[in-house]
């Protein structure tokens, strides 16, 4: 059998919407052109630094069965295919990608329809963006991350963020993704790869109760994706690709005047086999 090599890769691309803030509009981010983009609103851009822990990826011949509040998800027909009990810090900056560490195994020859990664709920990014000069709102033109802790509710959000007149230095954000929207503990979305399923988990990787997600007892994320195109392995086959995209990765939200908050925002997972 050829040699098999596993690429995990960071590429700037399209993502997949899992959680999204809970303000008025959805519109696209363009620096020096965002005047449509009123208090209120939110859009998705491109960070310049995109950090998640990692801790297994596996790919699976049928849906695993999600996981409760009382049990772990149950995947008898998936193949891990990375892993690292503590966690691997996998980096995007300046379009480059750093490399995780930890245990990769090659699946076993067959097809696979679904694939999985089980990471940490904190997100770090930093990122800038310019509103111009005549924005209604934002009169400081140029806002960008500070370093500062927050979660998708918007704890300290005022603290994520700092405009003025000339370009500044991003600072890290360190995120938390206590729920989706209204507190729910679970979000399904669709996209040209496939429909993805994000569930939060507490620190027994059961699914988080409520009130775990309300008192921010949520303890990481499990994503389980079914595929457009299932993937098949074969003796030919010598690598595998794993591409989380993040050309959406960063929130913007204008809160108020000169009111600017950065959050995580989406990704994509994508496998495919060559």
């Amino acid at each position: 059998m050829k040699q098999f090599k596993f690429l995990l890769v960071i590429f700037c691309l399209g993502a997949v919407v899992f959680t999204t803030p809970s303000h008025a509009a959805e519109l696209t981010c363009t620096s020096g052109d965002v005047t449509g983009l009123g208090s209120g609103d939110y859009c998705y851009t491109e960070p310049t630094y995109y950090g998640i822990t990692v801790y297994e990826m596996g790919v699976c011949t049928a849906a695993p069965t999600a996981p409760t509040t009382t049990a772990v998800v149950d995947a008898p027909n998936c193949h891990t295919v990375f892993t690292s009990s503590a966690g691997s810090l996998v980096e995007v900056q300046n379009g480059g990608t750093s490399t995780p560490s930890g245990t990769f195994t090659r699946p076993p020859n067959g097809t696979y329809t679904h694939g999985y990664m089980r990471m940490n709920n904190t997100f770090l990014i930093k990122g800038s963006l310019d509103f111009g000069a005549s924005h209604t709102d934002i009169t400081d033109q140029y806002c960008v991350t500070k370093t500062a802790t927050t979660d998708n509710e918007g704890s300290n959000s005022a603290n994520t963020y700092t405009c003025s007149a000339s370009p500044g230095t991003p600072g890290t954000v360190t995120t938390e993704l206590t729920d989706f929207s209204g507190g729910d503990h679970s979000n399904t979305t669709s996209a040209t790869v496939g429909q993805l399923t994000v569930y939060l988990l507490d620190s027994n990787q059961h699914l988080a109760t409520a009130a775990e997600c309300t008192q921010a007892g949520a303890d990481g994320i499990l994503g389980v994706q079914a595929f457009t195109s299932a993937i098949t392995m074969t003796d030919q086959s010598t690598v595998m690709d794993a591409t989380i995209t993040v050309s959406q990765g960063m929130t913007v939200s204008v809160t108020g005047t000169n009111a600017a908050e950065f959050d995580s925002g989406p990704f994509q997972l994508v496998l495919s086999v060559q």
